[in-house]
């Protein structure tokens, strides 16, 4: 082999690409899809023993960047279906927050919020302009209101809302009995009672419902409340996103067809965790199979993007110039003359 048929066959074999720029990724394995396939069908001039070097060269590349491409496909497909987890509630609410982590608690209380008013409707008892800030706080007080209201009647449903008012209550006790003793009188007047007995007894019974009412009942109180106890957030929201928007979520998407989508995803993500890398044929069709249904899905296509800007971030060279749909485009329709006068040059019959 001369320096020039070196020059040509390092080309072919070494496509390299950035492991956190998704879009250079994808290309190298069109390329390398094509270049293996073309190796393999085509004829050869020349001496056998070089062109099965050279075919072994870009299978092993080949079979790397499979590798890269189901690792990524393999946890967007994954996320998706811990997002749309259809029999398990309590899944689908854990993923609703992961999506939300770098929310702040006012952000993620308001995401809860606006879901579930997509489900459900609130009277418009509000004349001012909606774009006023006394419309936006009534507005924000009626969807927490029916909340509430699910909550108050579903005890056993939030654990969570519940020991944090049981914890408060404590306080609240606590503070409402010193007052007992230092100020009798106005205590017995406020619970309406005529002997501390009586008022120990209202105070240690209410002291939970009383907590609710006075800081959870409405929206602005029930955000102060959690800004201040951030520990119980998580389960709060978890426990309203399992119990009360799950269900209007599953009755929208089901009529629309979300479990034969989601039974779709999970056979496509099977495929991809059951292919062996080393079965360049069974890898190269899972992955076309994720892409093709990536593609004509647009929430798992968003899920791609999305990965795609993360995987970006993690190295602050990469520039990502062209969209994940446009470059699906663009690999479909790929301009392979290049790749044909490599192929040429080193002896492959185009």
């Amino acid at each position: 082999m001369n320096w020039y048929q070196l020059i040509k066959f390092a080309q072919i074999c070494n496509k390299k690409y950035d492991p956190n720029d998704l879009n250079e990724m994808l290309t190298t394995f069109y390329e390398l899809e094509y270049i293996y396939s073309q190796l393999k069908l085509k004829p050869f001039t020349g001496h056998p023993k070089r062109k099965e070097n050279i075919f072994n060269n870009v299978k092993k590349e080949l079979i790397i960047t499979i590798s890269d491409i189901k690792s990524v496909l393999i946890r967007v497909f994954g996320n998706w279906l811990q997002s749309h987890a259809l029999t398990n509630p309590e899944q689908w609410a854990i993923s609703r927050l992961k999506e939300n982590e770098w929310y702040n608690t006012e952000e993620k209380i308001k995401d809860a919020l606006y879901e579930y008013k997509q489900y459900i409707n609130i009277p418009d008892q509000i004349q001012e302009s909606q774009y006023s800030d006394r419309y936006q706080t009534n507005l924000d007080n009626a969807i927490f209101r029916e909340i509430h209201n699910h909550i108050i009647a579903n005890e056993n449903l939030y654990p969570t809302f519940y020991n944090l008012a049981k914890y408060m209550a404590e306080e609240y006790k606590n503070n409402e009995l010193e007052e007992l003793e230092t100020n009798p009188e106005e205590v017995l007047n406020r619970y309406n009672v005529e002997i501390p007995e009586e008022a120990i007894k209202m105070i240690k019974e209410n002291a939970v419902d009383t907590v609710i009412e006075i800081y959870m009942s409405d929206y602005q109180g029930f955000l102060n409340t959690l800004e201040n106890n951030e520990e119980y957030l998580s389960g709060i929201l978890t426990e309203i996103n399992q119990n009360l928007i799950f269900p209007l979520w599953y009755a929208k998407w089901s009529a629309e067809g979300i479990d034969e989508t989601r039974e779709n995803m999970e056979s496509v993500y099977n495929e991809l965790i059951q292919s062996q890398n080393e079965n360049i044929e069974q890898s190269i069709q899972a992955i076309h199979i994720a892409l093709n249904t990536a593609h004509q899905t647009g929430s798992m296509l968003d899920n791609i993007e999305d990965e795609a800007d993360k995987m970006a971030m993690m190295d602050g060279s990469v520039q990502r110039m062209e969209s994940i749909p446009d470059l699906f485009n663009d690999l479909s329709n790929m301009d392979v003359s290049e790749l044909d006068k490599e192929l040429r040059e080193i002896g492959v019959k185009i």
